[in-house]
């Protein structure tokens, strides 16, 4: 058995679907139908406890080509149906070892989509997810312990610890991994640049002293806010002529770093079908997006020029203002579709 407490008192029994023991952290949704393993494995989930909201989970086990860092990121899993729980993928990985190889606690049986309409509701709410046994009082009080993600800096847990090099090519850019998914580095070697990944925490210094032709800030976990020696080194970036773009995470953070403000979304946007809509040319793009933060629309300097909003809630999805550019999707995708790599594309080719 397994069993997930949420902070507003509700508890939900299930089975146990992965390792033993119990995890804590924001409990968020993916409306993601498929690329469980990636969703698993990108680090923007560091700290939360994700529901699936997609019925059937598991059914073609997990190949490592799918995986977007080694280790899985997300605290915790929890499904409507685990289906074909020891169904191996190519690579041998049935989607109960990999979670239980990774320690990583998860429950089936569980109403996922009642859950996903009443974290609409409420917001993204703190729970335990645990096998092990405990009064449902302790329970709950466990769940109210957990730390909110507003102000927590995150990304120094998720981030490379040196740097590392991706790619062959004489054109040369500079990453700042906060929490980058390896589909985005795919995406930058096949835009025809080698790649350069540096810790989350690397002086605007470091990232320039090789003479980049571009600098990019990946998505990574946690509130922007928090992150005031990133904040700085993205000012920086901004000064020095170098084109720049930030990726979600990396997005707000040039947006703080201008001066706009950072908002706790209601209950985020987590899913590889969001629509946003390109205000230059009116094309809307389906795309991946994994963030609880977002830039307050109209908190931006007036020389900054919005380029993107969600067509799902208004939120601002992308922005620029000279050499610099943020997107707040995710244009790898991994899980989803691919379509908006051309945005990367793009920038380093213009």
């Amino acid at each position: 058995m397994a069993r997930l407490a949420l902070e507003n008192g509700l508890i939900f029994e299930g089975f146990a679907a992965g390792a033993e023991g119990t995890a804590e952290g924001e409990v968020v949704f993916s409306t993601s139908m498929t690329g469980y393993v990636e969703t698993l494995t990108d680090p923007s989930y560091w700290g939360q406890i994700v529901v699936a909201t997609h019925p059937h989970v598991g059914n073609h086990g997990v190949q490592r080509a799918d995986r977007q860092r080694e280790r899985i990121a997300a605290a915790g899993y929890v499904t409507a149906d685990e289906d074909s729980p020891n169904s191996p993928g190519e690579d041998g990985w049935s989607l109960r070892r990999f979670l239980q190889d990774g320690g990583v606690v998860a429950a089936s049986g569980l109403p996922t989509r009642d859950l996903a309409l009443m974290i609409r509701k409420t917001g993204a709410l703190r729970g335990v997810l645990t096998t092990e046994k405990a009064s449902p009082k302790a329970l709950l009080a466990l769940a109210r312990r957990v730390p909110a993600m507003s102000g927590r800096s995150l990304s120094h847990l998720v981030s490379v610890r040196e740097p590392r090099v991706f790619g062959r090519s004489r054109r040369r850019v500079s990453l700042l991994d906060l929490g980058a998914k390896r589909a985005l580095i795919d995406a930058l070697i096949e835009s025809g640049v080698s790649v350069k990944a540096f810790p989350s925490r690397a002086s605007a210094a470091t990232l320039l002293q090789e003479g980049p032709e571009a600098v990019v800030l990946s998505s990574g976990p946690g509130d922007p806010a928090a992150m005031r020696p990133e904040i700085e080194t993205a000012r920086e970036l901004m000064r020095s002529g170098v084109p720049v773009l930030g990726i979600c995470l990396g997005y707000q953070l040039l947006g703080l770093a201008a001066g706009a403000s950072s908002v706790k979304l209601k209950f985020g946007h987590h899913g590889a079908n969001h629509p946003v809509k390109d205000l230059q040319t009116g094309q809307v793009l389906i795309t991946t997006q994994n963030h609880g933060f977002a830039i307050k629309a109209g908190s931006l300097p007036s020389s900054f020029r919005e380029t993107h909003r969600s067509l799902n809630d208004g939120t601002l999805e992308g922005f620029k203002h000279g050499r610099v550019a943020g997107l707040q999707f995710h244009p790898e995708g991994a899980p989803g579709p691919r379509e908006a790599r051309e945005l990367v594309r793009r920038f380093l080719n213009r």
